[in-house]
């Protein structure tokens, strides 16, 4: 079992606040045991006292270390039973070592009345312990709980029926229902706007913090928050399958799966617990034969005592965790810690176009023929009655033109692969597209009345907003942006990126990627569709936008909502969570090889290498957790 997953055991376990509550009184009140024990302990052996007194105040720390012992260890002992059972070498092994070489070394000196006595050492290792699984069930409960207040669980709506309406419970929720939700509320479902218009406060799911426009129309997601009117908003998905839930359950599953560092912290466990028990057993048997046997354990107790890697143990994982809120406050779920550090070695971000750099939505413009010109509004008027209710493509992408009308169509005939064909108001409009419009910059559709060509439409893409500025700041990070579409060249020209590969299949794309790859990139894919899927899976790491399942499945990162401002700043924390893992390793294991060899020469104290165990894991795993306490949602 990993250092990791020994912190999350208990977490998923599903323990009630009232018991975490408990468990740091318990470790308050060992903390304040102990350090009274150690102040009892050093005065007993700077002291001159007789033997009578010396067995009564030496038996104060070895109660203490009892009590201490029952009040926080058992998660030491199961975990340490739970990966011996696994055939695992973990924390726990040294804790354990340490543990019982300070007490039965402890005890015999009690016993015979010789020899040095280190009790409320006993007590402190246990403290220390159970204050890094502690903290790294508390760094982990910041990242599960960034959604608490969004999580269907308890949470109840209004839902409209009829004339009047009933609250029930979100789970409840079917797609179709319509609900209310009034100014200051949290957005309950996935769906889009029927009646009303406010501004919605969505840097939950987006990480922006300005509030958005919405309204009719207009898609809102779960946990996201209305503003200054009422809305009605009309479900989606059910109420168990909104984004907010997809991204509960990413997150509980990416803190249960090690990140690379984790694993390599893993490993090097496997031989650094046998190499500090070898240590400690030749550094026994040598100063035994040199001093004697007092001096022996004196010494092979300070080996046990300095080499606690706990910084190993708890620091990556939290630093992991702490990186995993840090992309949730941008919008994003990471699906595991090892996507984290393979985000931070990207040097080439492979962006799709429709749905990523641009959105799907088209933005309509209309052009009136010279002899129309005056005519504009009977022009609108028709092509709003042409395309109500219907769902062929050409008329959802006319939907912005809609004008309020009186007008209804009389007849309505698709031309297949062309266009649609109605009769209004005895007016005969037909809308087509222009055959030449895939190979233009933007798409064209013309407007014929009577048999006369009235107008063109123009259907330019939107681009989302801040690509330019987004692609600038991955350049000043030596992060180059690369263009991998389906689209024409000349719509890709409309986009500002220096290198673009058009007109591509799905398996064309996954060439790209592969090509990159071998030259040594590591390559981020951006992407939306089912045809960016399998790229995604070849590249390095992958970033889904959007709701496709396919997409989702392929990606390590889920971003629902994007702002794309946010993706330098990802990738940005990824690589300060990195240099921090590796620094914090390198402390970790300059501190333990250092202290092993000043121990096993003779030169180190046993309370004093347990103070240094102490300090060394204190400062690792503190700066390990520094940017969570920085992190506002």
């Amino acid at each position: 079992m990993s250092a990791a997953s020994q912190v999350v055991a208990p977490l998923c376990c599903g323990s009630p606040a009232s018991s975490e509550n408990h468990v740091w009184w318990r470790l308050a009140i060992s903390a304040f045991l102990s350090v009274n024990s150690m102040t009892i302990a050093l005065a007993v052996n700077l002291s001159e006292v007789d033997r009578t007194d010396r067995l009564i105040l030496q038996g104060i720390p070895l109660c203490v270390c009892v009590i201490v012992a029952v009040l926080l260890g058992g998660p030491l002992l199961t975990n340490f039973v739970r990966s011996s059972m696994a055939r695992r070498l973990t924390i726990e092994t040294l804790f354990l070592l340490s543990i019982a070489g300070a007490f039965f070394a402890s005890l015999l000196s009690y016993v015979t009345g010789k020899g040095p006595v280190f009790f409320e050492v006993v007590s402190i290792l246990c403290v220390v312990y159970a204050f890094g699984r502690e903290l790294g069930r508390y760094s982990q409960k910041k990242v599960l709980d960034a959604l608490i207040d969004r999580n269907s669980s308890g949470l109840m709506c209004e839902v409209l029926e009829g004339s009047g309406s009933r609250i029930v419970a979100i789970a409840q929720i079917q797609p179709g229902d319509l609900v209310r939700i009034h100014p200051g509320a949290m957005v309950p479902i996935d769906g889009r706007v029927r009646e009303g218009s406010s501004f919605v406060r969505e840097e939950s799911m987006t990480g922006e913090s300005f509030a958005a426009s919405r309204r009719a129309g207009d898609r809102v997601l779960a946990g996201t928050h209305v503003v200054d009117s009422t809305l009605i908003v009309e479900a989606e998905v059910g109420g168990s399958e909104r984004c907010v839930d997809r991204i509960s359950q990413a997150l509980h599953a990416a803190a249960l799966t090690p990140g690379d560092s984790q694993v390599a912290v893993n490993r090097i466990m496997q031989w650094f617990v046998p190499l500090v028990a070898a240590t400690a057993l030749a550094t026994f048997l040598i100063h035994s034969w040199r001093l004697g046997v007092a001096a022996g354990l004196f010494n092979a107790m300070a080996v046990l005592l300095v080499a606690c890697p706990c910084a190993l143990g708890f620091a990556t994982p939290i630093a992991v965790w702490t990186a995993m809120l840090r992309l949730r406050s941008l919008g994003m779920t990471v699906r595991s810690g090892a996507a984290i550090e393979r985000l931070a070695a990207v040097n080439c971000v492979a962006f799709d176009k429709t749905g990523t750099l641009t959105l799907t939505d088209s933005a309509p413009e209309l052009e009136l023929e010279p002899d129309w010109r005056d005519r504009r509004v009977l022009v609108e008027e028709l092509i709003s009655a042409a395309e109500s209710n219907l769902k062929h493509p050409i008329a959802q992408a006319l939907r912005p033109l809609v004008t309020s009308t009186a007008w209804t169509a009389s007849s309505v005939r698709i031309l297949p692969g062309k266009g649609i064909l109605a009769v209004v108001h005895s007016h005969q409009v037909r809308i087509t597209a222009h055959a030449e419009g895939a190979e233009r910059a933007e798409h064209r559709l013309m407007v014929e009345v009577d048999g006369h060509k009235a107008a063109t439409i123009l259907l330019r893409e939107t681009q989302r907003p801040l690509v330019a500025e987004t692609i600038r700041e991955l350049a000043q990070m030596d992060i180059g942006s690369i263009l991998v579409t389906g689209d024409s060249p000349l719509r890709a020209a409309q986009l500002p990126l220096r290198e673009s590969f058009c007109r591509l299949t799905p398996e064309q794309k996954i060439a790209v990627v592969r090509r990159r790859k071998q030259e040594g990139q590591r390559i981020l894919f951006v992407g939306d569709g089912i045809n960016d899927a399998a790229a995604m899976a070849e590249s390095d790491v992958a970033i889904a936008l959007g709701s496709e399942p396919l997409a989702r499945a392929a990606a390590d990162i889920e971003w629902p909502a994007p702002v794309l401002s946010a993706l330098p700043k990802a990738i940005s924390h990824s690589r300060a969570t990195v240099r921090l893992i590796r620094s914090n390793l390198l402390i970790a294991m300059s501190y333990n090889l250092a202290g092993i060899g000043i121990a096993a020469a003779g030169f180190l104290h046993p309370v004093v290498a347990a103070l240094l165990m102490t300090a060394s894991s204190t400062i690792v795993t503190f700066r390990a957790m520094q940017p969570l306490e920085q992190e506002t949602l």
